[in-house]
């Protein structure tokens, strides 16, 4: 892996080449109408984990309607670091995004969510007792288990000023990998609690795991609405164009059929059916 706008882009090549042959691509773009490369900015995948993250296999499906016209290139970058990147290249994007006031200065996003996720849960391996609900605050005011957190992710802003008040109550995981660094941590006994999406811990569960053996809690300072992850692309000529063929592949039937398809087979029937209505009640 190799280092690019202070990013790491998978591939063998030397980094002065990779540089060349991104900017000779451009170039070619205009010269001939060749495909527009896209950089597409995606977390890490810890060791043993599956590609099977449900938001990673919807945009999949999205990109593989556009590869006609364009040549995707992933890049592994932390989460401040792929909003750093939309800022500073006019070909970039990132999926599963949270849409807010102050992104949208940034980036243009997606009319339709690629994917929505019932709030972060606490996941321990041990119980925090009876009640299906915890308060993340009494868990940092206690600071008898620190609780695993993703610098640079938002939870909500409840959640955001119980982080920043007592940061030194939990541990933030910092990295291009840090996601799956956390995950990993929790599941190999260093940490005890992490927030985050039920969904997406299970996802990226190693083969050799059981969900069963991890406590699942929700969050008492935390809504009960479900959160949208969007794609997002570059604020320039090409994200503008580029996510107005996005949303027209995402507003076809045969998207919709693909899309609802995946999410049966990855999510429960009692979650599945909520998530549906959500994305495409958003048409």
């Amino acid at each position: 892996m190799l280092p690019f706008f202070g990013f790491t882009v998978m591939g063998s090549m030397v980094y002065l080449r990779a540089l060349f042959l991104v900017g000779f691509t451009l170039f070619m773009n205009d010269v001939n109408g060749a495909q527009q490369t896209v950089l597409i900015a995606k977390e890490q995948l810890g060791d043993n984990q599956k590609p099977t993250d449900l938001a990673f296999l919807i945009f999949d499906n999205v990109l593989s309607e556009l590869k006609q016209d364009y040549d995707f290139k992933f890049v592994v970058a932390s989460a401040e670091r792929m909003w750093l990147l939309l800022k500073q290249a006019d070909n970039a994007c990132a999926f599963n995004k949270m849409k807010t006031i102050e992104r949208a200065e940034m980036a243009y996003f997606s009319a339709m969510p690629v994917i929505s996720f019932p709030p972060n849960r606490l996941i321990s391996r041990i119980s925090l007792g009876q009640a299906s609900t915890q308060s993340l605050s009494q868990l940092a005011k206690n600071a008898r288990e620190l609780v695993g957190v993703v610098d640079g992710r938002m939870y909500g802003p409840a959640a955001d000023a119980i982080i920043n008040t007592k940061p030194e109550n939990f541990y933030i995981g910092k990295g291009n990998d840090k996601a799956a660094r956390l995950r990993n941590m929790l599941i190999q006994g260093k940490l005890d609690v992490i927030l985050e999406y039920a969904m997406t811990f299970e996802s990226f569960l190693p083969e050799t795991e059981d969900m069963s053996r991890f406590f699942i809690y929700r969050v008492e300072e935390l809504s009960n609405e479900y959160v949208d992850g969007f794609i997002a692309c570059s604020k320039s000529a090409v994200g503008a164009r580029l996510i107005k063929q996005i949303d027209e592949v995402m507003a076809s039937e045969a998207f919709m059929i693909k899309a609802k398809s995946l999410i049966h087979q990855h999510v429960p029937k009692i979650e599945s059916e909520n998530i549906i209505l959500r994305i495409f009640e958003k048409k």
